[in-house]
């Protein structure tokens, strides 16, 4: 069981179309044993059968100078594919011929004649591509043509020159610039792709891995876990991926890195995407090809250091639309910004209309605030004025940003601050910030707890807190963020209490509505726009109000089941992994193909 059939292990590509449902002549022969990829060619060379017994190698010397092996497409092992890079798409012609290509340098590949289905789809005008983009299959024209004959000469000139075949490929492709419409830029084009320039790098990147970073395993390893979710998307996508572990490998390993061209490189607040080389004089990561993104889940000021100064092609992806204005206006180096919130995990449940054992759980830790309040007597006089104001804001006004409740600290006071000087004070002041999140999540629980109601949180963080000792703390020992989809699982509702991010959407929401978990969090405008009838919002300014609504929940199993549902379907489609994965190669190419 789970073992795929012939057809569900193959694609065809042929004449730029991508088919999964392959004819059985083909799969006749590529159900042989070992056959990983085969050409398909038309009836111009001689001593082909369709009637073969074995099918005859090709070795990568005679499709280099002959396309016409791949006439009619190339039939491959999906995994086959994802491990040779894909399907090139920054080529407009020939994919499936420079794919054959990449594929005959690792894997042996075969030849068959068989024509009979090729002719009724040369013309078929539009598909779903793998990645999930409907796509207009159309005849290729003779520029798009020539451009990749360029970029395979120039990908593969040195075994060419081992051939003694360089010049005449050379001397061809001139002849064919005369052709072009455009002959002058053609001939650029061909020299860019000989010489390995900008351009040529930009194409070739396509078919490189994506570079993932891993990092230490603070924080229930959650951002390992995010960046392994991401990973594993992208190859049911057809990426290749490829990882870096800057726990174990530091910066002493990155050696293996620099020089190399990747699809992307993406990490998650990864702080090697700050390091400097060369005693400080260029970044590290202008010396690794391809854009770099870097996932925040905090609000940016806690990421000062590393967005003051940034590697080129450098974009940061956040959860938060707030965060998004913020680097824009305090943050000019960084190339982009954009809204990409961590996804969630599907969970495989057998019986979705099970008895959930579990009222209400809630994942977060728990902070002591009075711990760090004594800090702030340390501070200046004028600056510990400040931050009282500062905290006193944020804990009346709740639904302001930290910055938007310093501006109107500093204009009671009458101070004039803007720009870097105002960055600079709110990372300075950056402990109210911990304050206030801290104060409320112990506001919310407490106010829970009094009206009579249980809470199963995870963890030794909760042995500080002052009710430890309440009967409605159901205390369990610490989970790991990979293991916390069976708790959400077993949830009538999972409360979720947002580290003051005003505009924002966290993995626990995701998961908590992927898990069949009704979302019960305080209130952030971009949840209440995109899925305000699939969870129930609070207000911090009116934690009254949340015990009635937590029992009127618990005591309507049918309210439950609904929201339930409809927050299942909605993030299905919306809010999981390969959601985000798909998202992220779209950036990939925005970046990678301005004005395109």
């Amino acid at each position: 069981m789970g073992e795929k059939s012939g057809h569900d292990k193959y694609v065809w590509l042929h004449h730029g179309i991508e088919e999964t449902v392959v004819p059985n002549a083909f799969m006749d022969y590529a159900g042989q044993s070992g056959k990983k990829a085969v050409c398909i060619c038309g009836p111009k060379l001689a001593g082909l059968s369709g009637s073969q017994d074995s099918l005859p190698e090709i070795s990568m010397e005679q499709l280099l100078l002959d396309e016409r092996y791949v006439e009619y497409g190339i039939l491959i092992e999906k995994e086959t594919l994802r491990e040779a890079g894909g399907i090139n798409r920054r080529l407009h012609a020939k994919q499936e011929y420079e794919l054959a290509l990449r594929v005959a340098e690792k894997q042996t590949i075969y030849v068959i004649y068989c024509a009979e289905h090729a002719d009724k789809k040369a013309d078929q005008q539009d598909y779903i591509r793998s990645d999930g983009i409907h796509t207009v299959g159309q005849k290729e024209d003779p520029d798009t043509g020539f451009c990749t004959d360029a970029y395979v000469a120039g990908r593969y000139y040195p075994l060419l020159k081992e051939l003694g075949l360089a010049e005449p490929v050379l001397e061809g492709l001139l002849a064919e610039c005369a052709l072009q419409n455009e002959s002058g830029r053609a001939q650029r084009f061909l020299e860019d792709m000989i010489s390995h320039s900008s351009e040529y790098q930009r194409i070739y990147r396509s078919t490189q891995p994506v570079l993932i970073y891993l990092g230490p395993s603070y924080c229930y390893n959650i951002l390992n876990v995010f960046a392994e979710e991401l990973g594993r998307a992208l190859e049911r996508l057809g990426c290749s991926v490829e990882y870096y572990d800057t726990e174990h490998e530091d910066v002493d390993g990155v050696g293996r890195l620099l020089g190399r061209q990747y699809r992307a490189s993406v990490g998650f607040q990864t702080w090697l995407m700050s390091v400097k080389h060369d005693g400080g004089k260029r970044m590290l990561q202008d010396l690794i090809g391809g854009p770099k993104y870097n996932f925040i889940v905090d609000h940016p000021v806690w990421l000062d250091g590393q967005l003051k100064e940034t590697p080129k092609h450098y974009h940061i992806l956040t959860h938060d639309r707030n965060y998004i204005r913020f680097i824009q206006t305090y943050y000019p180096g960084v190339a982009g910004v954009h809204l990409l919130p961590p996804g969630g995990r599907e969970i495989v449940e057998t019986d979705q209309n099970r008895e959930r054992e579990s009222d209400i759980v809630f994942l977060g830790t728990y902070r002591n605030y009075r711990y760090r309040i004594n800090e702030l007597r340390a501070y200046s006089s004028e600056k510990k004025f400040l931050a009282v104001r500062f905290l006193g804001i944020m804990k009346k006004k709740t639904e302001l940003t930290p910055e938007q409740a310093l501006r109107e600290a500093m204009d009671y006071y009458g101070i004039q601050c803007d720009g870097p000087g105002f960055r600079s004070a709110l990372f300075e002041l950056g402990l109210v910030i911990q304050l206030v999140m801290y104060y409320y999540r112990e506001k919310v629980m407490r106010t829970i707890l009094d009206a009579g109601l249980s809470v199963h949180v995870y963890g030794d963080s909760w042995m500080e807190s002052p009710f430890l000792n309440h009967p409605g703390l159901i205390r369990h020992p610490e989970v790991l963020a990979e293991e916390s989809t069976g708790l959400l699982a077993s949830a009538k509702i999972s409360l979720n209490i947002m580290a003051w991010h005003k505009d924002g959407f966290t993995e626990r929401v995701a998961d908590s509505m992927l898990a069949g978990a009704v979302v019960v969090s305080d209130e952030s405008t971009q949840l209440a726009e995109y899925y305000g009838d699939e969870t129930v919002l609070f207000h911090l300014n009116h934690l009254e109000r949340l015990p009635r609504l937590l029992k009127g929940l618990l005591a309507d199993s049918e309210r439950r089941a609904l929201i339930a549902s409809r927050a299942r379907e909605k993030a299905s489609r919306y809010a999981t992994w390969e959601q985000r994965a798909r998202e992220l190669l779209k950036l990939i190419e925005m970046e990678e193909n301005p004005g395109r």
